[in-house]
């Protein structure tokens, strides 16, 4: 990295310097055209392959020998982890690590099979949950709705596939009302935040619709960066999160500009310095300086910061802007 100019029309644009006056972090927005059909149809799919995936394969693992246990215990027979056909906890496959068969056995005698589909499954149902993250993310533009998303699929497939444990409290003499807690409490989070999700991408859709008015209607003009400030905050793909200062002129032939604050996410290595030009649209019927649509000039070169190690966050959970 030198910092030497460079052609700010060749930077991906899923990684170009994104600004905004009212959001940061992971909650800005990024430009998207209304996502199709077949995106929405291709989002359902892998939502429901994550769904059934952790659902099934927490079924698979635990579901037969918990049944076994409890319909034991309702026959009055002494409570024993034993079940029907009287196998018990062995180790794994010799050529496995102790530690590894060890678990490999617990897991074989849960499930009362071989082990290897469910946690097929589960590994599906995980990469799924991941997926739904980019696509949501693609769709939306924002962040932060692809990472409440793939929360909502691992807590909604985890609590779908804990119902085999509302066996156990009523093993333990414990109120009916109780049996299904556990997995209730977990399915409750998940609704939680399948309706945090709705919020952010309904947010997100309208702010998109802003964009495009901004773009159809609004007075674009010529700005420049005149500060730019870093707190050691990043968003969660580590990407640094600053505060800055853009200026452009106001309406009007008295030549007056006009200072805007707003949040800027980036690369480490693609921080733009003070005097960077700028395009910023604002409303042209009641301009707002909290509502200005701000990119880089794509048409002039750029210096960017050379020293890029202090952009770079310490690790991959360094914080989001929510």
């Amino acid at each position: 990295m030198t910092g030497d100019q460079a052609d700010p029309s060749a930077e991906p644009a899923d990684e170009a310097p994104l600004f905004s006056t009212r959001h940061r972090g992971d909650a800005i927005v990024r430009e998207r055209p209304p996502p199709t059909a077949a995106a929405v149809r291709g989002l359902a799919a892998v939502l429901a392959l994550g769904l059934g995936g952790l659902a099934a394969a927490g079924h698979l693992l635990f579901g037969r020998r918990l049944r076994e246990v409890f319909e034991d215990a309702e026959g009055g027979d002494e409570l024993s982890w034993d079940g029907d056909d009287g196998a018990t906890p062995s180790d794994g496959p010799a050529w496995m690590p102790d530690g590894l068969a060890h678990v490999w056995g617990a897991l074989e005698w849960l499930a009362g099979t071989n082990p290897l589909v469910p946690l097929a499954l589960l590994l599906v149902g995980s990469v799924a949950a991941v997926g739904c993250h980019y696509l949501a993310a693609r769709l939306s533009g924002r962040q932060s709705v692809g990472t409440s998303l793939t929360v909502s699929v691992f807590l909604l497939g985890l609590g779908g596939g804990m119902f085999p444990f509302a066996h156990l409290p009523r093993l333990f003499d414990f109120p009916t009302s109780l049996a299904l807690l556990l997995p209730g409490t977990v399915l409750a989070a998940g609704g939680v935040t399948v309706a945090l999700c709705a919020r952010r991408w309904r947010d997100a859709r309208r702010v998109q619709r802003r964009y495009r008015e901004l773009r159809a209607t609004g007075r674009r003009v010529p700005g420049r960066l005149d500060a730019v400030a870093f707190h050691q905050r990043w968003t969660g793909r580590g990407h640094p999160m600053l505060r800055v200062r853009v200026s452009y002129p106001a309406a009007g032939p008295d030549g007056t500009r006009v200072w805007a604050d707003a949040h800027l996410v980036t690369r480490p290595g693609r921080v733009p310095r003070r005097g960077t030009r700028l395009w910023v649209t604002e409303d042209a019927q009641r301009p707002d300086p909290t509502d200005l649509l701000i990119e880089l000039d794509r048409d002039a070169p750029i210096r960017w910061e050379t020293d890029t190690r202090r952009y770079r966050a310490p690790n991959p959970d360094g914080g989001s802007g929510g």
